[in-house]
């Protein structure tokens, strides 16, 4: 279960250290163990880290400190089913209404510290004017407030991994293959020049 948090903490998470985020400081006070830190307000959650300019998450949506901003809620998206889990994220297949389309909803426990580290390694990566088709969509992110997460909603793919194409339908024709290596190349190739990315965990 998510820690409970009051309005007004702020947090300083060691990078070093991953330990959970207390819930018993009173509001107002601040604990400082490291570098990265959460900032907890009536308006969200403010993630600062010395990689990042800050990100600020509200149920209304997303900010960076550019000015450019993602209006997006819970109420504009209609949850139908998990799709998976992990230890600190789950993912949703949701509705979004104001696009008539298909989305996959990733709640994020914003307590953890690695996953908030790749949260905000895929927000850096995914939401630009600079994209490319080989990538998926970012549609935006909020903040959900009763369980203390971040909601990352994504273009929703429904044709599963590599790995799951090949337990369906068996052998994958070259032909077929060679398109499909040649759209993940382009998708690193994005992330490598134009985000200075590289993608360490590439599997079927």
């Amino acid at each position: 279960m998510a820690p409970k948090f009051a309005l007004g903490l702020k947090l300083h998470v060691d990078e070093n250290e991953g330990r959970a985020a207390s819930s018993s400081a009173p509001p107002g006070r601040e604990t400082r163990i490291g570098m990265e830190s959460l900032r907890l307000n009536n308006d969200g959650i403010t993630v600062m880290t010395s990689s990042y300019n800050p990100y600020s998450f509200s149920e209304e949506g997303m900010s960076r400190a550019d000015g450019q901003h993602y209006k997006l809620s819970e109420k504009d998206i209609r949850i139908l089913k998990r799709i998976g889990a992990g230890a600190s994220s789950v993912v949703f297949k949701g509705f979004l209404f104001n696009q008539n389309k298909f989305v996959a909803v990733k709640k994020i426990n914003v307590f953890e510290r690695d996953m908030r580290h790749q949260m905000m390694n895929d927000i850096k990566a995914l939401c630009d004017e600079r994209t490319t088709p080989s990538l998926i969509s970012f549609m935006g992110a909020y903040h959900v407030p009763d369980g203390g997460q971040i909601a990352i909603v994504l273009e929703f793919m429904d044709g599963g991994s590599i790995d799951d194409v090949v337990k369906k339908v068996g052998k994958i024709p070259e032909n077929i293959l060679s398109k499909m290596t040649a759209k993940i190349l382009q998708g690193l190739l994005f992330l490598h020049k134009h985000k200075h990315m590289v993608h360490r965990d590439i599997k079927p």
